[in-house]
């Protein structure tokens, strides 16, 4: 299929969403969670998922179902979000492979304001959290640079990335 569309000069825009299926048999999860229960160096906290107040990890519906959020305002699950694009986690793409960023305001179905509630807390890597009211209008344009910065080192920084997003901020 990819030569077919290579040969007709067109190219394929994949839909991601910020949410992600919270299941073990999910590899981008189980992996993730790997990452976000690990001991973390001095100085460089690994959030991957949005935590609750509790520090626990948020859960809410989606697509998927039952589903944890990307924590895009720390660097390293803006990494690791960006490293599921790698031709070795994205099997069967190559560059002819661009991204939708869909659902990114983010959308919380089995909440009564279908978004993320504005009390969970996003961690940056240098241990600093923030609820998300503080970053709600950011969560997109967040989403949006970790894919952007994905695509990027996919393709050795050859390639410049297309990236559309439904949601966004300033600077988009």
């Amino acid at each position: 299929m990819n030569s077919e569309i290579e040969a007709s000069h067109r190219r394929i825009t994949v839909i991601v969403d910020p949410h992600i299926k919270a299941s073990n048999d999910y590899f981008v999860y189980k992996n993730g969670m790997e990452l976000q229960n690990s001991e973390s160096p001095e100085g460089n906290l690994t959030s991957i998922f949005v935590r609750t107040p509790d520090y626990g990890t948020f859960y809410g519906d989606c697509w998927p179902g039952n589903s944890s959020y990307m924590d895009f305002l720390n660097e390293n699950a803006q990494n690791y979000w960006g490293q599921q694009f790698d031709y070795k986690n994205f099997k069967g793409s190559n560059y002819l492979y661009s991204i939708w960023n869909d659902m990114n305001e983010p959308s919380v179905f089995s909440t009564s304001t279908h978004t993320m509630p504005m009390d969970m807390v996003h961690w940056r890597a240098n241990g600093k959290s923030f609820e998300h009211r503080d970053i709600h209008n950011a969560y997109g344009a967040l989403h949006q640079r970790s894919s952007f910065r994905g695509l990027l080192a996919r393709d050795n920084n050859e390639r410049r990335p297309f990236v559309l997003t439904r949601s966004f901020f300033l600077g988009s």
